[in-house]
């Protein structure tokens, strides 16, 4: 077990992030030698690389008409410029596990792909469709859940419509959030338009919407984000202002649209009501995560006059969480507790 080591590693991301990794990569490579995880089917919801997601059914379930499953979809986080469905340095097992576990209590887990931002102009990607720009990551779910929603699509028939929770981690839960508040978002439906024409969309048809939503270890702003970061900030929410080489703005102006684009400005203005709940890791960072989550919760709870429910994760640290389901024990203590929630909504 992995948890014991983690606070020595302490609470900074950047310290602690590949430290976490080398401890919890091995554990999953050898679960997946094992046979421990499910296999997923792979299919595609969009014209790009990255619309991509795989699909974990419950051993044995026989979904009919009358029989739905209740469903998740995991948006996986990696600070918007890595990350998958499943991680090969895990020899497939982050995520693996995620789509195993909550598939042995009785739901069809949904892992999708989404773009990522390529902050280095020099690359191939950094001028093209397929690099990360708000509110792409919004889109790409809404994309997603238009995709299942689809009679055409294979998973359609099993899904039951009401009892659909979005479960967004870290940068993930960013993405899930543009999508629920993306009635703030003037420019949301314009930017989506060009991708929804592609076949696999089924042009005309209105997403599935999400009965409820958690978010985990959510970076709901970034007036405290470490310098390191700033690119990928300045990058992913105002594409319009920042330039590598030659910004086309202040750094004050860019935190001013970075204010209204992050997750706690789009709840200020947004009038969707979809249940959310949060999830803190013991050892989340103060100023990064836990000090914006937290914020977050307030303006929730102001908008909409109900306090989202927050779930402690007892040991773990911002990196762990994901990577400790499947493995036993205090490592997937949060797995349980996210269903006991899900199924009370």
């Amino acid at each position: 077990m992995a948890i014991p080591r983690l606070a020595a590693l302490g609470p900074a991301i950047k310290d602690h992030a590949g430290p976490t990794f080398k401890l919890y990569f091995p554990l999953l490579a050898e679960k997946v030698s094992q046979g421990a995880f499910l296999a997923p089917t792979e299919h595609r919801y969009g014209p790009l690389e990255r619309h991509a997601y795989d699909v974990y059914l419950p051993p044995g379930a026989q979904a009919t008409e009358k029989n739905k499953l209740p469903t998740i979809v995991f948006v996986h986080g990696g600070g918007m410029v890595q990350g998958d469905k499943q991680i090969k340095e895990s020899k497939g097992g982050a995520h693996r596990n995620i789509g195993t576990f909550f598939a042995n209590k009785g739901y069809m887990v949904i892992i999708p792909n989404y773009r990522l931002r390529y902050p280095d102009p020099s690359s191939p990607l950094y001028s093209t469709s397929a690099n990360a720009a708000f509110p792409s990551g919004g889109i790409d779910i809404a994309l997603l859940l238009r995709h299942i929603n689809s009679p055409a699509c294979h998973i359609h028939h099993k899904i039951s419509p009401d009892r659909l929770c979005l479960v967004g981690n870290s940068a993930g839960a960013c993405h899930v959030a543009t999508y629920l508040y993306r009635d703030a978002i003037p420019s949301f439906e314009d930017a989506a338009a060009p991708l929804i024409t592609d076949p696999t969309n089924q042009s005309g048809l209105d997403e599935l919407k999400p009965s409820s939503a958690m978010l985990i270890g959510m970076p709901a702003h970034f007036r405290l984000a470490t310098p390191d970061r700033s690119a990928v900030l300045f990058g992913y929410h105002c594409p319009e202002l920042f330039d590598a080489e030659q910004p086309r703005a202040g750094e004050e102006e860019m935190r001013k649209v970075v204010e209204e684009r992050c997750p706690i400005g789009l709840r200020k203005r947004s009038g969707d009501r979809t249940r959310v709940g949060t999830m803190l890791a013991e050892l989340d960072p103060e100023p990064e995560i836990a000090g914006p989550s937290r914020e977050f919760s307030k303006v929730y709870e102001e908008v909409t006059g109900t306090a989202p429910q927050e779930i402690f994760i007892k040991g773990h640290n911002h990196i762990s969480v994901p990577l400790g389901l499947g493995l036993g024990g205090e490592e997937e203590a949060w797995g349980h507790d996210l269903v006991k929630w899900i199924e009370r909504q």
